[in-house]
């Protein structure tokens, strides 16, 4: 019996692999059909989001390195360092949104070729809110120093006096972004 679910399955994907190749009566783009495409996406744009992601916390690592040597915490080239960490760092949530987008697509396609359930393309926005990992994702990538803002945060340690400053936490949660590697 299951041989013949297999055979089914099997015989299924072959039709909606022929249908997918005639389909011509929608603005839909075609790949947005074929899970070998959208699976292909998905990589890349995870790859930009690990490749951005990781630039965000090299320029966290300079940061806390200028800040590390006795450097000006409000230096022009922190203030650089920190707009660059900005740019990424939207890049990154950026192409995150993509891959997400692009799992879903694709968990929706392969429910229609097995199941033969309804094939909705459009995803939004609260779609990726409550189907996918995604704020969770942002929630771990977002955070950074913004350029012009720093601060200092004391604490009392053993009876010393510890000061850590802004760069240097914000670095330590940059790390998280490794995740990115990972997924991608």
């Amino acid at each position: 019996n299951g041989e013949s679910m297999h055979g089914e399955t099997k015989q299924r994907s072959k039709e909606v692999d022929a249908a997918m190749k005639n389909f011509t009566g929608s603005s839909e783009p075609k790949w947005k059909k074929n899970r070998d495409t959208i699976d292909h996406k998905t990589r890349v744009w995870a790859g930009w989001a690990g490749f951005w992601g990781i630039a965000g916390w090299c320029c966290a690592i300079g940061q806390n390195e200028l800040i590390l040597e006795g450097g000006d915490p409000k230096a022009p080239v922190q203030e650089v360092l920190k707009g660059a960490n900005l740019a990424v760092t939207l890049l990154s949530a950026y192409c995150i949104w993509e891959t997400n987008k692009l799992e879903i697509l694709f968990e929706r396609v392969t429910r229609y070729i097995l199941c033969n359930q309804h094939l909705e393309t459009t995803i939004s926005f609260s779609t990726l809110a409550t189907e996918s990992f995604m704020l969770l994702e942002w929630l771990i990538i977002l955070p950074h120093l913004p350029p012009y803002c720093t601060f200092e945060f004391g604490a009392t340690s053993m009876g010393n006096d510890v000061v850590y400053r802004g760069e240097t936490l914000m670095c330590l949660l940059n790390s998280l972004r490794l995740y990115l590697l990972w997924r991608s």
